[in-house]
Formats: C-alpha cells, structure tokens, sequence
C-alpha cells in the first residue's frame, strides 16, 4: 500500500489588522521627560529639606556646635567646683588659712592685731636714678643724715 499524501486545500487566512500607527516621536520623548522631570523635582525637593529642613545638616551642624560649647563650659565649671571644694577643704583644716581668708576677703582681723593703714596712691612711688653713685637706689628718694647726724635719719623728698 502506498502511502498516499493527501493535501488538504488551504484555507485562506482571515485579513490581519494593519498594524498601529506608531505615535509621533515628540509624544515619546513627552512620555519619557515628565517622569525624569517629576523624579529629578522630587529629588531636588528631597535635598533642600535635608540640607535646609528643621532638622537639616545646617540645623544639626549648629547643635553639634553648641553641644560643644556646653560641654567646654561643664568643663570649665567642674574645675571651678573642684577648685572650690580644695579651698573649702583648707580652710576647714587648717585654722591659719581661715584666718588669712577673712583678714583678706573681710577684712576682718583678732582683736589685739595690729593693723596698718597706707592712704592711697602713695604706694606706687616709681624708684628714681641715684643722686650719686654712692647712694644705693633704695635710698635714692631720701636725703642723707647730714655729717655727724644720726645715720638713717632721713627724710623723704617730695
């Protein structure tokens, strides 16, 4: 038997659609632009209130900047403390450190004490070149015990 090849007749085919009208090449570039325009505005967005924001790297930079100086300043103030208690220490051990400090921060001094009183602007008398080179310079601002005086007997020079 013989293989007969039996040939069916082709349908013919149903006609395709024609294809889409592809859209104009601006409306692509439209559809391309507004969300890498709408991306790159809400990035630049993002960054402003990062830097510029209420709790943006600006704000942040002056906090670190002012932790900072609070802390110098807690530094500061303990060593004053710590400076204030050894004082405070001394003065409760050691009776004459007590003493000295009310002598001179009120002026305060026993009773049988003796107290010198110096007016003012008499003490910053500037020391003056030696009349002779005999005179010490301590000596410069007084005269000398005149011959067969006492000795030390002078007497200061306006």
């Amino acid at each position: 038997m013989v293989d007969a090849v039996v040939r069916t007749p082709k349908r013919p085919r149903a006609a395709s659609p024609p294809p889409p009208a592809s859209p104009p090449v601006s409306s692509l570039r439209l559809r391309h632009r507004i969300p890498t325009v709408g991306c790159a505005l809400l990035m630049g967005a993002l960054m402003v209130l990062t830097v510029f924001g209420e709790d943006g790297l600006i704000h942040r930079h002056l906090r670190v900047r002012e932790l900072e100086r609070y802390e110098a300043e807690m530094r500061l103030l303990e060593e004053e403390s710590f400076q204030l208690r050894l004082h405070i220490q001394r003065l409760r051990d050691r009776p004459l450190a007590l003493e000295r400090a009310a002598a001179s921060d009120l002026l305060m001094a026993r009773p049988d004490a003796v107290i010198y009183h110096f007016p003012p602007g008499d003490d910053a008398v500037a020391p003056q070149a030696p009349a002779s080179p005999g005179i010490p310079i301590a000596m410069a601002g007084y005269e000398t015990a005149p011959e067969g005086g006492t000795p030390g007997a002078g007497r200061r020079i306006p």
